[in-house]
Parts: structure tokens; C-alpha cells; sequence
């Protein structure tokens, strides 16, 4: 019995680490092309998610997104932050492949039912916005998000 119980903690634990080592990783990429796509010298606030306007639930009222601060934050070396100012343990680091060839960001997640895996999103960018797909996975149908540009940075 106790056997079985290793055999069976064995196979959770293998197939587990599995899940994030069988998707395929994102290389950060960036080259000169990058920076005409992005600012990282700004931050991309969520204004819409799932086709509706995102907006926030506030003790008084509901009020527009660009006061809850969540979005997306650039940086030079190929980093993503996927940050939420009313929550910082909720901030996700991730990396991009932006450039003339490939837009695309990803985080590696955690899930309590099924381990860590990677959340991809191919991107959009048309001048300030920024139209992120979240790509299917066991987690997720996939859903679209978009971003505005807003020169508040995050700190």
C-alpha cells in the first residue's frame, strides 16, 4: 500500500512539473523594431476585457479602470509586468518577443488545481493600444484584452 502511494505521488509530481515543461517557452526577442511598437517608458492601462469595458467595483460606486490601475509595464531587457496597483501580490513577471516578425507576451501562472503552467497572448499594436489574445489553455477558453497606453508609470 505504501508503495502505491509513492508510485501514485510520483506520477502526480512528474506529470505536474511536466505541464509547464511540455508547453513550449517564449524567448524574450527584441530588437530596434521593438521600441517603435512599444514605450517602455509608459505603462498599458486594461480599458477593455472580453469585448466590455473594464471597469471596478468601489465601496461608493463603479468607477472606470483608469483609477484601479492594473496593465501591462515594458522594460528594456525583454521583461513584462502584468501589474495591479490595488494588489501587488498579484503582479505577474513575464517576457515578450516583440518586433517587426512576432508580438507576443507570456507568464508562467500557477494554478491550484492543475500546477504551474504558461499563459501566451498574442498581441496587436496599433499606435497606443495594445489588443492582447490570450491564447486556449487547460485554464482558460482564451480571452481578449485591451490595453491604452497612459503615461502614469508603475512603480
Amino acid at each position: 500500500m505504501k508503495k502505491i502511494f509513492q508510485y501514485i505521488v510520483l506520477i502526480l509530481t512528474v506529470g505536474n512539473g511536466c505541464m509547464v515543461a511540455g508547453q513550449k517557452q517564449l524567448s524574450s526577442c527584441y530588437d530596434a523594431s521593438t521600441y517603435k511598437l512599444i514605450d517602455t517608458s509608459a505603462v498599458y492601462i486594461i480599458s477593455e476585457m472580453m469585448g466590455k469595458p473594464y471597469f471596478v467595483k468601489s465601496k461608493s460606486d463603479t468607477v472606470m479602470l483608469n483609477t484601479a490601475n492594473k496593465g501591462l509595464q515594458f522594460y528594456k531587457d525583454g521583461r513584462v509586468t502584468a501589474f495591479d496597483r490595488q494588489s501587488p501580490k498579484n503582479n505577474l513577471s513575464g517576457v515578450y518577443c516583440i518586433n517587426n516578425e512576432k508580438q507576443e507576451i507570456q507568464f508562467k501562472m500557477k494554478h491550484v488545481q492543475s500546477g504551474k503552467f504558461l499563459s501566451t497572448a498574442r498581441l496587436e499594436i496599433r499606435n497606443d493600444t495594445i489588443i492582447s489574445d490570450v491564447l486556449p489553455s487547460p485554464q482558460t477558453k482564451g480571452y481578449r484584452i485591451i490595453y491604452v497606453k497612459s503615461k502614469i508609470t508603475h512603480k
